[in-house]
């Protein structure tokens, strides 16, 4: 997958935050990826995605992650920054976090503001990259579909 750091191994750990019904995990693990965590502040979510494969979900905020300091290799939030309108103004908190549990990458995708969704826009994203000092660290930034982006960034 063209979405995930191509140096990124089978025995990397991986937390997804945003993770709903577990279908990136589900992908991962059926290509040999087994150090999995999804979190999802939804339990009904959590469920599902416990359905479909033996993997780590758990019933988690985004904004406040329940774990050590760079204890992942990989943190992914997708479709989290503009499927939850009500929270956009948090996705700050949300990158801090996946900054400060992840020691190698974060990937996460965003799309421009519309219909009433608050979703940071490209400028915001650089800006924020800007102020935590990672602005160079950034090694894709990937137009997927109109405004639909996604961006992974080397800590």
């Amino acid at each position: 997958m063209k979405w995930v750091p191509s140096n990124l191994t089978t025995d990397n750990k991986i937390l997804e935050v945003g993770c709903g019904t577990g279908l990136f995990g589900y992908w991962l693990n059926r290509h040999g990826y087994k150090d999995y965590v999804g979190v999802d502040i939804r339990p009904e979510l959590i469920d599902i995605a416990k359905q479909h494969v033996s993997l780590d979900y758990r019933v988690m905020d985004g904004r406040n992650l329940d774990f050590e300091d760079k204890s992942f290799d990989f943190v992914g939030i997708i479709n989290t920054f503009f499927n939850n309108p009500e929270r956009n103004y948090e996705a700050e908190t949300f990158l801090d976090e996946a900054i400060r549990v992840s020691r190698r990458w974060i990937e996460f995708d965003t799309a421009y503001a519309r219909d009433g969704w608050g979703a940071p826009t490209f400028g915001q994203v650089r800006e924020w990259l800007e102020q935590r000092g990672i602005e160079d660290n950034l090694i894709v930034e990937e137009r997927l579909t109109g405004n639909h982006r996604i961006w992974i960034v080397k800590l």
